[in-house]
């Protein structure tokens, strides 16, 4: 398993990709996403994530609000900030399936709030690191996309011969990940590797492993 210790700030990575200027592309040395208002917070069990079923029920955090009308325009602010992120998703043309991504991701977003009213949808903190991971890898395939038990982003990419490379993108900025290959030596065998990492070098950290050659558009 890899672990990242360093743990990076909630602003948008500072890129400057003035040499790819293209209509609809954001300048992201200047876009932020600001947190919502702090709350109390209390806390809950929470069943495993996906891939981690071993770990057993885990102690999370809620915020509380103070009364049902500031709870309400808690859930407007999350949703408000996770749709404009959804919205520069579309509009980045630097990103080559930011149309894709865009689509999926309002989908689950939407679907996971008509089943609970109080839901804030899509966890904007795993969002912003999503966002950025695909600014950093502009040419990767669109994934699936679902949400974990606590409204995270889980990505897979699924390759031939059984190949499939997901990560579940956590609101730290940590990632989770999980990889499985063919074994070359026993083909009725699969190799299954897993760790965590920032999301600024989760590719770098996978990269010997191939997994480039099925979830990127480059050759």
């Amino acid at each position: 398993m890899v672990e990242a210790s360093t743990v990076y700030g909630d602003e948008l990575v500072d890129y400057d990709h003035s040499f790819t200027v293209d209509v609809g592309t954001w300048n992201l040395k200047t876009s932020k996403i600001p947190r919502p208002e702090q709350r109390p917070e209390v806390y809950y069990e929470n069943t495993p994530a996906v891939d981690q079923e071993k770990q057993g029920n885990r102690i999370s955090k809620w915020v509380r609000s103070k009364d049902p009308e500031t709870q309400t325009n808690l859930v407007d602010s999350e949703d408000k900030q996770v749709q404009e992120l959804i919205y520069r998703f579309r509009t980045s043309l630097y990103i080559s399936a930011h149309a894709s991504l865009a689509d999926k991701l309002l989908a689950v977003h939407n679907c996971t709030k008509e089943e609970d009213s109080t839901s804030f949808g899509i966890a904007i903190g795993s969002l912003r690191y999503f966002f950025n991971f695909f600014h950093l890898h502009s040419k990767l395939k669109c994934p699936i996309i679902s949400l974990t038990p606590d409204n995270n982003i889980y990505a897979r990419w699924k390759g031939e011969m059984g190949c499939l490379f997901s990560i579940h993108f956590l609101s730290d900025g940590n990632a989770s990940f999980v990889i499985f290959k063919p074994n070359d030596k026993h083909p009725e065998l699969k190799i299954r590797l897993s760790g965590i990492a920032t999301t600024d070098i989760l590719m770098e950290t996978v990269e010997s492993y191939g997994v480039n050659d099925w979830i990127s558009n480059e050759r």
